[in-house]
This record gives C-alpha cells, structure tokens and sequence, in this order.
C-alpha cells in the first residue's frame, strides 16, 4: 500500500513539473496576449489528487491584476490544450490560478 501511495506522489510531482515547465514557456513568449505574455510561474501543486492543480503566477511588472485574471480566464481552454499536449495522461487537469502583484511579493489567491 504504501509504496503504491508513494508511486501515485511521485507521478504528481512529476506532472506538476510537466505544466510547470510547460506553462513558463508558453508564458515566456509562445502566448500572443500582452496581458499574459512574461508571466512567471513560480509553482504548480496538486490540489485535489492530479485533477485539479494550482498554478501560483508572479506578475513581472505593474499590470492591473483583475485584467490579468480575466485574460487568465479566457485563455484557460488554450492553456489546459497546451497542458494536454506536453503531458501524457487521458485526463489532462484543471487548472486554477493564483496571482502574486509582482515578482518576490507575497501571494494573494484570486
């Protein structure tokens, strides 16, 4: 059993590294937004097994927040696509994002 439980966090680990990776590329120049494009994201956790994953996102400069998050929603069926397409699982997890006002400051969850 136990090693099981373990195997399950490895494999969640290493899908959260997938979309970490994934997402700071898109991020740094493949998203055709100005909203989103420079993005950082400083982390990806599990949140309700792999189904669900929370993207902790740095804002790199003084972009308005709420612009940020609605572009964020909008954009949330191209991102979960090119989730999908880096990773290799039938499901590919929902996303949900959380916004720091800038690089090094405290996070606040939207």
């Amino acid at each position: 059993m136990k090693s099981r439980q373990r195997r399950d966090e490895r494999k969640i680990l290493q899908l959260c590294r997938q979309v970490e990776r994934r997402l700071s590329l898109v991020f740094a120049g493949e998203i055709e937004d100005p909203a989103l494009d420079g993005l950082v994201v400083q982390s990806v956790t599990a949140v309700a097994g792999a189904g669900v994953l929370k993207v902790d996102v740095a804002l790199p400069d003084d972009r308005d927040e709420t612009l940020v998050m609605r572009r964020l929603g909008a954009a949330s069926s191209l991102l979960r696509g090119e989730v999908a397409a880096a990773i290799h699982r039938k499901r590919t997890p929902r996303l949900v994002f959380s916004l720091t006002s800038s690089i090094g400051c405290d996070p606040g969850e939207y």
